[in-house]
C-alpha cells in the first residue's frame, strides 16, 4: 500500500527506514515535515510519481536513498539546499531531464548514484566541486559530451580523498551507435 501521509507528522524522527516494503503510490509531500531526519530510506519499493521538491527543506538530511523504485520527473534543484547531504542514491528509476548544476553546491556529498535512469544532456562542471566525492555513477542514461575536467581532476587529489569510482556510458564502448560520453578518466566505461 501507500506511505501514509501521517508519517510526516512524526516530528522527532532521526531515521526513517521504509525500504523494501512493497510500498506503492507517490512519496507524500508531508514527509518533508520530518525536519530532524538524518536518513530517509525509501528504496526497493514500487513508488511512482516525482521526488517532492519540498525535500530541499530537510536541513539535517545526510542520506537520501530512494533508488529502485519507478520514480519519474526531474531531479529537483531544491535538493541543493541539503547542505549536510553525504549520499544521494536515485539510481534505477525513470528520472528524466538534466542533472541540476545546483547539486554542485552540496560540498558534503561523498556518493552520487544516478545510474539507470533517463537523464539527458551533459554532466555539469559544478559537480567537480566535491572534494570528498568517492563515487559518481552515471551509466545507463542518455548523457553526452565530455566528462568535465573538473570531475576528472578529483581522480588525482590524493591517496585518501580520490574519486575512486567514476562510471559512465562511454561513446568509445558504443561504437555502433556512438551513444555515450567521452570519458578519459572513468574508472569503468559501460
Amino acid at each position: 500500500g501507500p506511505i501514509p501521509s501521517e508519517v510526516g507528522k512524526l516530528g522527532d524522527v532521526d531515521f526513517l527506514y521504509l525500504n523494501e516494503n512493497l510500498l506503492t503510490g507517490q512519496i507524500p509531500d508531508e514527509l518533508s515535515g520530518l525536519l530532524d531526519a538524518d536518513e530517509l530510506f525509501l528504496f526497493g519499493n514500487q513508488l511512482t510519481g516525482t521526488i517532492p521538491s519540498d525535500f530541499g527543506g530537510l536541513a539535517d538530511l545526510a542520506r537520501l536513498y530512494i533508488h529502485d523504485n519507478s520514480l519519474s520527473g526531474e531531479i529537483p534543484s531544491s535538493l541543493s539546499q541539503l547542505k549536510r547531504l553525504q549520499r544521494l542514491y536515485l539510481q534505477d528509476n525513470a528520472i528524466q531531464g538534466t542533472i541540476p548544476s545546483q547539486l554542485g553546491g552540496i560540498i558534503s556529498l561523498e556518493r552520487i548514484q544516478l545510474q539507470n535512469n533517463k537523464l539527458t544532456g551533459t554532466v555539469p562542471t559544478e559537480l567537480g566541486g566535491f572534494l570528498g566525492l568517492a563515487v559518481l555513477k552515471l551509466e545507463g542514461n542518455d548523457l553526452s559530451g565530455e566528462m568535465p575536467k573538473e570531475i576528472c581532476a578529483l581522480r588525482d587529489i590524493g591517496p585518501i580523498d580520490d574519486l575512486e569510482i567514476l562510471e559512465a556510458d562511454c561513446a568509445a564502448n558504443n561504437a555502433t551507435d556512438g551513444i555515450g560520453m567521452n570519458c578519459t578518466c572513468c574508472s569503468f566505461c559501460w
